[in-house]
């Protein structure tokens, strides 16, 4: 990622953690974060989103049949 967006994944987590909706974790395993673009109130693709890509969290987890 650009420095721009660990600037916006960080201000993000942080607005996140004070509002109690996520913690530190001491788990080992690491979610990877993407930003993809979505359209700003004008209808441009100029705006920046934090996501989560879980997939390599649920290769490992066993499947609920």
């Amino acid at each position: 990622m650009s420095k721009h967006e660990w600037e916006l994944v960080n201000e993000k987590c942080k607005e996140l953690h004070e509002a109690s909706l996520i913690q530190p974790s001491s788990f080992n395993f690491v979610v990877a974060i993407v930003m993809p673009i979505k359209k700003d109130v004008v209808k441009l693709w100029t705006k920046k989103r934090m996501c989560r890509d879980y997939m390599p969290l649920n290769l490992v987890t066993p499947q609920d049949k």
